[in-house]
């Protein structure tokens, strides 16, 4: 029988971890964390990502000697070319997260169809909740034919994805125990192994997932996502039959 939830007690603070509810408010409200968090652990590493890319410091360069040409001045020319260069890698950043990371082609489970994208039999979509309010949640679905990857169409593997926490919540161990929930649905349903991608600025991601047994199998790019670069992903996998969760 599938857990539907279980309650867990930190310090000072409880929360319950539950099956996501077909209420269009709440699933609105999940998919606006989703994509709020995730882009928030992005868009620093994103951006110094692109400052530093051989383009970009030429452009810097060039920016620089014209304005120094006309301006004569040093100081001022060099903090007009460090300005310019960061608004350009922000707007890469912002275009690549918002147009192209959660875009419907890469994101099916989007706003109104998120419900109807994890009710299917082998998926599943659990949230946390704290005082009646959502403050993370995690994500499964089995791992499709048309994914372009050594394991795709193999009905053992399953997807974890968006993983979420509120910042004023985490080390709460609320996504410890929302991983867990995920690998019961995953080993009642007879999935062999557990697969998840994250990206190659998510440093902290990567270490959390190291930590807990994951091991780090190959990596992806992703070629058209932003403008100035290709965004590497990091691909991890669990086997489920080995119990080495920690």
């Amino acid at each position: 029988m599938q857990k539907t939830g279980t309650t867990t007690r930190t310090t000072e603070k409880k929360y319950t971890i539950r099956l996501l509810r077909d209420d269009q408010n709440e699933i609105e409200h999940v998919w606006e964390m989703v994509v709020r968090n995730m882009s928030r652990a992005m868009i620093s590493g994103v951006t110094l990502k692109g400052i530093r890319q051989p383009l970009v410091i030429a452009a810097a360069f060039t920016v620089f000697a014209l304005l120094y040409r006309y301006l004569g001045d040093f100081a001022m020319s060099g903090a007009i070319t460090i300005v310019v260069s960061v608004c350009v890698c922000l707007v890469n950043t912002y275009y690549g997260l918002y147009y192209g990371l959660y875009s419907d082609k890469l994101c099916p489970e989007a706003g109104q169809n998120m419900f109807a994208y994890y009710g299917k039999e082998r998926r599943r979509c659990w949230v946390a909740e704290s005082d009646r309010k959502i403050i993370a949640a995690v994500g499964i679905q089995e791992k499709t034919s048309t994914d372009n990857s050594p394991d795709a169409g193999q009905a053992s593997v399953a997807v974890l994805q968006r993983l979420v926490v509120e910042p004023e919540y985490r080390r709460m161990g609320v996504a410890d125990a929302l991983i867990k929930t995920a690998l019961e649905f995953c080993k009642e349903h007879n999935y062999e192994e557990v697969i998840l991608a994250t990206s190659e600025v998510q440093h902290d991601v990567m270490r959390y997932y190291y930590k807990r047994g994951f091991v780090e199998i190959r990596h992806s790019t992703f070629d058209d996502l932003f403008p100035l670069f290709e965004l590497k992903m990091h691909v991890f996998r669990l086997d489920l039959k080995d119990g080495s969760y920690q």
